[in-house]
C-alpha cells in the first residue's frame, strides 16, 4: 500500500460513516448540535481530519493513526492541567484515538504571515514552557499515555538503530552522523547536568500548529509529541519564528523568544546557563524529529517511497545542527 493508498483508507466509506456518526452522537451529547454538513478537511496517511458546522462555531474530529495514537490522550491530559493551551476538548472517543474539539480560531502562518507572530511567540512560549515544568517527574504517567520515550539517555541508541537500517539514508549520509554520535552522547549528559527531567514535547510547534483566537492563541497538532527533555522543542519553534519573521536564527528577536520560553526555568541555573543548555537543546531537538519520521516511514507503507528524501534530509540537519555545536 502506497502513502496515497493509506490517505485513501481514511476516505472508505464505512469509516466515514462511523466516524459521521460518533462526531453527531457526541456533539449532541456535549450541547454543540450540529448545523449542516459534514466535510473532510484534511487527510494524510497518519490522520485526517473532519469539520462540523455547530451554533455559533464549529467542531474538528482528529482520527490518528496508530503510529499518533497517542495524541487524543495527551491533548485531554493537557486541556484538564492548561486548559488554554489547547481548543476546547469536547470529547475523545472511550476506543478509538479520535478527539473532537470546538473551534480555536484560525491558523497563525495565515492570520500573522510575518513578524506579527512574534508577539504571539512571546506570550506563547512561557504559558507553554509552564506546562512542561508542571509535568516534569511524571515520567510514568506520560509514558502511559503511549508517548515515545526519548528521554535523554534513550537518543543514542535510538539514533543508532536509524543509522543501522539501510532503509533510512544512503550509506554517506548515515555516515556523517555516525561520525558524530561521540559529539551526540557528550551533547546529550551536558544537557542531562542542568537537572532538569524529562517532560512533554510537542516536537512539532511552529507557526501552522498554534491557532489564534481573538488574543488567544492555542497549539494543536499533538502528534509527533514525545518524553524528552523540553528544551528540544526549541529546534522547531526558533527556526519557523526566525523564518516568519524575516530575520536570521540568531537575531536579537529570536534570541528573545528564546529567553521568553526560559522564563518559567530561572530555578534551574543562571540565564547564560539556560542559554547553553538550549543551545544543545535546539541542536538535539533535529533527532527526535528524524525518529518521529523513522516511525512514520517505517510503520506506514509506501510513505518512505512517496517520500523517498526525507529521511535522509533530517539526517542531514542533525549533522549540521550538532557539528555546529563542536569546538
Amino acid at each position: 500500500m502506497s502513502g496515497a493508498a493509506a490517505e485513501a483508507a481514511w476516505k472508505d466509506p464505512a469509516f466515514v460513516a462511523t466516524a459521521h456518526a460518533w462526531l453527531q452522537d457526541a456533539a449532541a451529547a456535549h450541547a454543540h448540535p450540529l448545523t449542516g454538513p459534514i466535510e473532510q478537511v484534511h487527510i494524510r496517511p497518519w490522520s485526517t481530519v473532519f469539520r462540523a458546522p455547530a451554533a455559533g462555531s464549529a467542531l474538528f474530529l482528529k482520527a490518528c493513526s496508530p503510529v499518533q495514537a497517542h495524541e487524543p490522550r495527551v491533548i485531554e491530559l493537557v486541556a484538564r492541567e492548561f486548559p488554554d493551551l489547547v481548543p476546547a476538548l469536547i470529547a475523545r472517543h472511550p476506543r478509538e484515538p479520535w478527539v473532537l474539539l470546538g473551534d480555536g480560531g484560525e491558523r497563525l502562518r495565515r492570520q500573522l504571515p510575518g513578524a506579527g507572530q512574534l508577539a504571539v511567540w512571546r506570550a506563547l512560549l512561557p504559558r507553554y514552557a509552564e506546562l512542561q515544568r508542571a509535568l516534569l517527574g511524571r515520567d510514568a504517567e506520560l509514558l502511559d499515555l503511549g508517548l515515545p520515550d526519548r528521554r535523554l539517555h534513550r537518543i543514542p541508541e535510538l539514533l543508532e538503530r536509524v543509522l543501522g537500517d539501510d532503509r533510512s539514508a544512503p550509506p554517506d549520509v548515515r555516515g556523517r552522523v555516525q561520525a558524530l554520535m561521540p559529539a551526540i552522547r557528550r551533547a546529550c549528559a551536558t544537557l542531562a547536568e542542568l537537572g532538569i527531567g524529562a517532560s512533554l514535547d510537542h516536537d512539532d510547534l511552529h507557526d501552522h500548529n498554534v491557532l489564534l483566537d481573538g488574543a488567544r492563541p492555542s497549539i494543536i497538532d499533538w502528534g509527533d509529541a514525545s518524553l524528552t527533555h523540553p528544551f528540544l522543542t526549541l529546534a522547531v519553534t526558533l527556526q519557523f519564528a526566525a523564518a516568519a519573521g524575516g530575520v536570521p536564527a540568531g537575531a536579537a528577536e529570536i534570541g528573545a523568544l528564546r529567553d521568553a520560553y526560559l522564563e518559567p526555568w530561572a530555578a534551574f541555573g543562571s540565564l547564560a546557563a539556560l542559554r547553553r543548555a538550549a543551545r544543545i537543546g535546539s541542536a538535539l531537538g533535529a533527532i527526535t524529529g528524524a525518529l518521529t519520521w523513522y516511525g512514520i516511514i517505517t510503520r506506514l507503507d509506501g510513505v518512505r517511497e512517496d517520500e523517498p528524501n526525507e529521511m535522509a534530509s533530517m539526517l542531514e540537519r542533525i549533522a549540521s545542527a550538532v557539528g555546529a555545536l563542536e569546538p
